[in-house]
Parts: structure tokens; sequence; C-alpha cells
């Protein structure tokens, strides 16, 4: 890999390929990062971090030469150890075994060491588990996050994704102890519908011992995604159940065909959805 030198002993890594979920933000993610090469180039080290840093918030699955170069930006072109902490932690938070992680580690003890006098810790938990999450910024997986180093201050601590309602909080960590913080997640709602249809036509319908229909064909919209009990009926005829699963932005089919064979049709309990 070729090096970019723009200091007799600081080099920073070249471009890799940015990973993110649309072509528009991977597009500036490089942009951005292009940027930062060139800033780097002419020394101007906090507009040269300033450009990856951004590149780091837009990047859904960051690589790890960004928390590289902030890092590396920020020990030998700023001098600031405090802040190459953080970054050299996020190297090792994502990419653990990364081609840099040997060198990483090196340079984080280092860094510990210069300002350990500074040093508390910062938990992050939250119900449920699961949610990621970003410290001052940078991605540090998932909660719970145990026993964080870093240096003493106020940082934020936010949470974006797809599954879970954005979250957001802040913690004032002092040396030597230990900041806790439960951040306040709820999950996305997502929706489907159920439409059905019946064999005999004209049969009633409950959807979790609900009646929604005196009579098929039906369509039940704006259903949260999860599993329902399904339930047709028509005097005469033998009672239809079973479990129907709702997904996202989905139209979930049923097609009940009755049968006249005398048979009492047991009713099944409720789903519990605990996987929900």
């Amino acid at each position: 890999m070729v090096l970019v030198a723009f200091l007799a002993t600081l080099t920073i890594v070249q471009l890799r390929e940015a990973r993110a979920n649309d072509e528009d933000r991977a597009s500036k993610v490089e942009r951005l990062q292009r940027t930062g090469f060139g800033l780097a180039r002419r020394k101007k080290y906090a507009e040269a971090i300033a450009s990856f840093e951004e590149a780091l918030q837009l990047s859904s699955y960051p690589d790890g030469s960004i928390f590289y170069n902030i890092a590396k930006l920020s020990e030998e072109g700023l001098k600031d150890c405090r802040k190459a902490l953080l970054y050299y932690a996020g190297y090792l938070e994502n990419d653990p075994e990364g081609e840099y992680s040997t060198e990483v580690r090196t340079r984080h003890e280092r860094c510990r060491k210069a300002v350990s006098s500074t040093l508390g810790r910062l938990s992050v938990m939250s119900k449920p588990d699961g949610a990621p999450i970003r410290v001052a910024g940078i991605p540090f997986g998932s909660t719970p996050l145990t026993g964080l180093e870093v240096p003493a201050g106020t940082y934020s601590i936010t949470s974006e994704s797809e599954e879970f309602l954005s979250a957001s909080a802040s913690a004032t960590v002092e040396a030597g102890l230990e900041a806790r913080v439960d951040l306040p997640i709820k999950r996305r709602v997502f929706k489907g519908m159920i439409t059905v249809t019946s064999d005999p036509p004209d049969a009633a319908i409950w959807i979790n011992d609900e009646q929604v229909a005196s009579k098929a064909p039906f369509t039940q919209k704006e259903l949260p995604t999860r599993t329902y009990l399904v339930r047709i009926e028509k005097p005469g005829w033998d009672r239809w159940v079973r479990y129907v699963v709702v997904e996202r932005d989905t139209e979930s089919l049923v097609e009940a065909v009755l049968e006249q064979t005398g048979d009492e049709v047991p009713i099944p309990p409720l789903p519990k959805n605990d996987e929900y």
C-alpha cells in the first residue's frame, strides 16, 4: 500500500474504498477523505482532521483507516494525545484485527500514558441492548459499552439506526471515576398489512381475538410488524386458525379454505412476540 508522507516522520494511510449505504454518501465520504489528504500534505492538520471526521460521521461502516488517520494527525500533527486516544480506541473497537492494529495498540498505550492522570471511565447502557452508539461522534459498537477509558471531560453520546429511534445523552467523566449513562432507547415501529380471502366467501375475521370484519375479503393496514393470530369463521363451517407474520412494508396474504368436517377447531394462545 502506498503511503502519503507529509512530514518526515508522519504518514497517513492511503484512501480505501468507502463503504456506505448508498452511492451518493459513499462518493461524499471519498471526497472528504481526499480533501483530508490534501490538507494534511499542506500541514493544515486541524482542517484535515475536520474533513476526516465529517467522513466518519457519514460512514455507516467506517474503514479503520479513517480512525487511524484522525488519531495520527491528532497525536503527531497537533500533539494532542487526548483526542488521539479516543480515535485509537475507536479503531480497536471497530477493527481490532485490522492491518494497523499492532501499531495502533502501541500508539494507544503511548497516548494513554501521556494523559494517564486525566483518565476516567465511561459506560453506556440501554434497554434493550444492541443499540449502536457514538461517543463524541466516534462509533464504539453497540450497547452495553463498559469501562471505556477516556480523558476527563463532557461527551456527547448518540445512537441512530434503522432498528431504533434516534437517542442522545451526555456524560461528564472525571479523572479516576466512572460515569454511567442509561441511553433512552426505543425500537422503531415498522408496519405491514394483512389481506384475507375465504372460500366460501363472507366469513367473519378475527385478528388477535378482535373481530375486524364481518365478512371476507378484508384488508387490515398499518399493522406493526409481528406475529398475529388470524381466525376465520362462518356458521356451518369449521373454524380456520393460523399464525400470520406481518413484515415491514409487506402485504401478508391469507387465503383461507374452510371445511365441513364437524371438528371443533381449538383456538391457540395469542403470540407473545418476544422476538419483536
